[in-house]
């Protein structure tokens, strides 16, 4: 909503009161929407246009200028464009308690899909005024192109096929069967470990969901990566591949949703079971993405639990979650059991730990165990000997030995006397073999070379030894034992919690400048950046504005009678014209004032003229003009305009300019330069009056008008200044002029200077890479913009490399006028990273990145 990429006709309302129509309800704008008084039943309504939007949050805020806002509010959403609204949980929300402060709600936990979302006010101050923002993000789940051909054919490949006609190309979604047969692939014999398989080439497709139709009753999915060994799709938390179910009629079209969303450059279909033979065709659902958007597809599917927060990672391509107090572990599933439930007895300290059983006791001096629940002095106390058994005090690690009775063995005769490695109890982990014995535990377990310890369970290899997290992070290992979790210190975040939080801060305001005004109620207004530093990895944002305002030179400006004196170009002079009671005198005196008058008018501005004079040899005309007040830019845009060659109709030249009591002099400007592509640095001798308070300077593109928004104040004891935030490679008219408290002074003569040009801002458009053969790609691109270029187009530039981080690089340079190139002499079957850029003299712009992987031989 605040950034404007939801637009104008996406928003309506039940109602909407005059210029505070549902466009003006957006999250900080200066006004809100306003319905009007009598509208029982307000609504504002969000129309998102895909039903594939999920929304994790939402944010108001009443008037900006406190009129009224809502305080309580409903949610409703549609799932599709049509007008059927679900309430959302049936939720009343808190709203605003004023009219400025942003109000958030989270919804990650219970996210949901939406087409379009409606807030309805249910309680409000004053009146209903509201400013909103949505939080999400777009669902992955498109149609690849195996339908459409966008996946073409030489993509599809399978084991084996019965004869050309029932090759793969056919297996295409609902495709059309010719001579009133109906088509699909058909492997020349049906038997399980045929397979159809897609190549995406790409590493960062994600696949969400398949559809099929034909004869295959019941199928599975096996994908791989680059670099990565094939795998069967499991849903997460399945030991065992998930079989989904097919097609009961050939031309039914049956869709299955992909509850763990799989990302792969390769995706295989083995039908399991079928009726009568294989025959199949489908449609894959997803979406491609790259390397910086990877991040945010696998928060989309919310890794993580208990309330953790996803953060994408866009640098190495992952995520971190940061978990709310009590729970840790890369998905916050894991609980520190010190905060949710205490174990440790008699006052002792418990700390986490990252191995069962999940927490340390430090014990008070008279107590001892795991938990701390044996007093030393009698240990026996605590009955520590079960099923009977007689408990003695010992110096053992324990502190007490067990006399156990008949039937029972162990240190604490927990277990029975017969064979502690029977199929029941199985205490030997991992695959260890179990041996009885007259020990403490009565078995002993000899593991395989990978675990150690009493029963197999800990892992000889720990990839948490030696520790791999940073900045004092906590490691634990995954479920498979061969990956690791850390448990960040507080203020880091991470895989290894190498990234440091970092909270945004303002920088110092800029100095008050000088008023944009020398009279008549100016403004002045300082910044500040929130980059002091920067919020990264999570951080949170300054709160604040990032200026003020006050307003300056409140006195009232005098009016200023201005001489002007011109060269009539078109006119002849006749002795008449220095007759004022002439009729050729009153007739080109009128037309001047028209044209003067006119002029003016189009500024919205009252001006008299007076005094016309006509003076021989070619005609020279004297007139004086009248100004309310010169606040503003009433003789530089005058002057703009006879530069030009006309006075409204007639062909004029300035000759000379007087004024009254604003400054007379201009000032002397020295040739303007520009220091790099976005400023330009002028400078000026003094050359002013008692009275004179400061210098001006007036800007513009040189193809424009000059206006108050382009104007720069200084003081005076300044003879230089910089113009910053500029166009690159752009030319610039600049005037200079002196003020004082009676308003602004004759302009100095305008210069011209263009800023410096720079590299192009933009990727070339309509980039395609694509594999031909075993050892050539295609490139190809669109021509890019001018507006992006910012200097004189040189060419273009082709980078590639073998997509395995080699850092061997190759280097294409093409002319402006290339728009296609072909790299050869490839290995076969090597994915390849392909980097395009547009350049200038000053180097390469911004690229953008393709992959393709050549064909095997």
């Amino acid at each position: 909503m605040e950034s404007g990429k939801i637009k104008n006709n996406q928003l309506e309302a039940s109602s909407s009161k005059g210029k505070h129509d549902p466009a003006q309800a957006r999250l900080n704008n200066e006004i809100a929407w306003i319905p009007w008084d009598n509208d029982e039943s307000p609504r504002l309504t969000i129309i998102l246009g895909n039903k594939y939007n999920r929304i994790t949050g939402i944010a108001t805020q009443g008037s900006a200028r406190g009129k009224g806002w809502v305080r309580y509010y409903k949610l409703e959403y549609s799932s599709a464009t049509a007008d059927f609204r679900k309430a959302y949980q049936n939720n009343t929300f808190e709203g605003n308690s004023d009219g400025t402060t942003t109000v958030y709600h989270n919804l990650t936990n219970a996210s949901f899909v939406a087409a379009k979302i409606h807030f309805l006010p249910c309680s409000w101050e004053n009146l209903v005024a509201m400013r909103v923002e949505i939080y999400g993000c777009p669902e992955c789940h498109r149609p690849l192109g195996i339908q459409s051909g966008k996946i073409e054919d030489w993509q599809i490949t399978m084991r084996p096929f019965r004869y050309d006609r029932y090759e793969p190309r056919p297996w295409r979604l609902l495709l059309e069967a010719t001579g009133g047969r109906e088509e699909a692939w058909k492997p020349y014999w049906s038997y399980r470990g045929l397979w159809f398989q897609v190549h995406f080439h790409n590493e960062y497709t994600w696949v969400t969901g398949i559809a099929t139709q034909g004869r295959v009753t019941t199928y599975k999915l096996r994908y791989r990566r680059y670099r990565v060994w094939p795998r069967w799709y499991r849903e997460i938390g399945q030991r065992y591949a998930k079989e989904f179910t097919g097609n009961t009629h050939e031309n039914t079209v049956v869709h299955n949703i992909l509850e763990t969303p799989i990302r792969a450059s390769v995706f295989r279909i083995y039908p399991w079971t079928w009726r009568g033979a294989i025959e199949m065709r489908m449609e894959l659902y997803g979406c491609k993405g790259t390397a910086d958007r990877l991040a945010d597809h696998v928060c989309l599917y919310k890794p993580c639990k208990n309330g953790g927060t996803c953060v994408s990672d866009y640098i190495n391509g992952n995520y971190t979650c940061v978990c709310p107090d009590g729970f840790y572990g890369d998905t916050c599933r894991l609980g520190d059991l010190c905060k949710l439930s205490n174990p440790c007895l008699n006052g002792g300290n418990c700390s986490a730990v990252r191995s069962w059983p999940y927490f340390k006791c430090t014990c008070p001096f008279n107590y001892t165990g795991f938990d701390c629940g044996f007093g030393i002095d009698n240990v026996c106390s605590a009955n520590p000997c079960l099923n009977k058994g007689t408990c003695t005090p010992n110096n053992n690690t324990l502190g007490f030995e067990c006399s156990c009775p008949s039937g029972y063995i162990g240190f604490n005769c927990g277990l029975p006397a017969g064979n502690p490695c029977s199929d029941n109890s199985k205490p030997c982990k991992n695959g260890g073999n179990c041996t009885q014995e007259n020990n403490v535990l009565g078995y002993t377990c000899k593991c395989t070379s990978e675990y150690i310890g009493f029963n197999c369970g800990f892992l000889k290899d720990d990839p948490c030894f030696p520790n791999p997290c940073r900045n004092g992070g906590n490691c634990s290992r995954e479920d498979g034992l061969q990956d690791f979790i850390c448990n960040c210190t507080l203020g880091f975040i991470g895989k290894r919690c190498e990234s440091e939080i970092v909270h945004g801060n303002w920088s110092r305001w800029t100095p008050w400048p000088n008023c944009n005004k020398p009279c008549n109620n100016g403004t002045r207004t300082r910044r500040r950046a929130c980059d002091n530093p920067r919020p990264a990895f999570g951080g949170e944002k300054c709160k604040g504005l990032t200026f003020e305002s006050e307003r300056c030179n409140q006195e009232k400006c005098p009016a200023e009678n201005v001489k002007y004196q011109v060269k009539l170009r078109g006119e002849t002079w006749e002795n008449s014209l220095a007759e004022q009671g002439s009729k050729k005198y009153a007739e080109l005196a009128d037309r001047i004032k028209k044209a003067v008058k006119d002029f003016y008018h189009k500024r919205n501005e009252n001006v008299e003229v007076d005094e016309l004079n006509f003076k021989g040899g070619s005609v020279i005309c004297s007139f004086n003009v009248t100004y309310d007040s010169i606040d503003s830019l009433q003789i530089v845009s005058f002057l703009e305009e006879i530069a030009g060659g006309l006075l409204g109709d007639i062909p004029v030249e300035l000759r000379e300019i007087e004024t009254s009591n604003v400054p007379q002099q201009a000032p002397v400007v020295l040739e303007p330069k520009s220091s790099k592509s976005t400023s330009i640095v002028i400078k000026w001798s003094k050359n002013h009056s008692d009275q004179t308070l400061g210098h001006m300077i007036v800007y513009k593109e040189a193809n424009k008008k000059f206006t108050t928004n382009t104007t720069k104040s200084v003081p005076l004891d300044t003879s230089e200044a910089m113009l910053e935030d500029l166009k690159k490679f752009t030319n610039y008219t600049i005037r200079v002029f002196a003020f004082s408290s009676k308003g602004n002074g004759v302009p100095s003569v305008a210069f011209t200077v263009r800023t410096q040009e720079d590299v192009p801002s933009e990727p070339p458009p309509d980039i395609v890479v694509k594999s031909t053969s075993s050892s050539t790609i295609h490139v190809s691109w669109g021509r890019i913009s001018q507006a992006f270029v910012h200097g004189i187009l040189m060419g273009y530039e082709v980078s590639y490399t073998k997509d395995d981080e080699s850092p061997a690089w190759e280097n294409k340079t093409l002319d402006a006028n290339a728009h296609e190139t072909v790299l050869s002499d490839l290995e076969y079957f090597t994915p390849y990273k392909v980097v395009i850029c547009a350049r200038t003299s000053q180097g390469c712009g911004k690229n953008v990145s393709r992959s393709a992987t050549t064909f095997g031989d």
